[in-house]
C-alpha cells in the first residue's frame, strides 16, 4: 500500500486521521506543521500528503507550494483540509480538498482515488 503523510497541529485530528488511513492498509507518517512535513517528505518520499491548511511555522498552502514547485516532488499528491473556507484558486492546485469535519467514507474514497 501507499505511504501517506498526515500533517495537522491538532493532535486529536492527527491521530484520528492516522487511524483511518492505517485501517485502509497504508503506512502513515505524522507531522505537526509544514516545516516538519517537508523534512519527512524529503527523507521518506510519501505518495500522498493530507495536510491541514492553518498551522504554525509553515501552513498548508506554503507546504503545497514547496511540494508542487520542486521537480523531484511535484508528482506527490497533496490534499488540503480545513475548517475554514479553502482558497481553491491558490496556485499550485492541490489534488483534492476536504472540509472539516470530514467523515470516514469521504476519507476512504479519497484514499482509493489518490493511492
Amino acid at each position: 500500500m501507499a505511504k501517506v503523510l498526515i500533517v495537522d497541529d491538532e493532535q486529536s485530528l492527527l491521530f484520528l486521521l492516522q487511524q483511518i488511513v492505517e485501517e485502509q492498509g497504508h503506512n502513515v507518517l505524522l507531522a505537526e506543521n509544514g516545516e516538519q512535513a517537508l523534512e519527512k517528505v524529503e527523507k521518506e518520499n510519501p505518495s500522498l500528503i493530507i495536510t491541514d491548511v492553518m498551522m504554525p511555522v509553515m501552513d498548508g498552502y506554503q507546504l503545497l507550494a514547496q511540494i508542487k514547485t520542486r521537480p523531484e516532488l511535484r508528482h506527490t499528491k497533496v490534499v488540503l483540509i480545513s475548517a475554514a473556507p479553502i482558497n481553491r484558486r491558490f496556485e499550485p492546485k492541490a489534488d483534492a480538498y476536504l472540509s472539516k469535519p470530514y467523515d470516514l467514507i469521504t476519507i476512504e474514497d479519497l484514499l482509493i482515488q489518490l493511492t
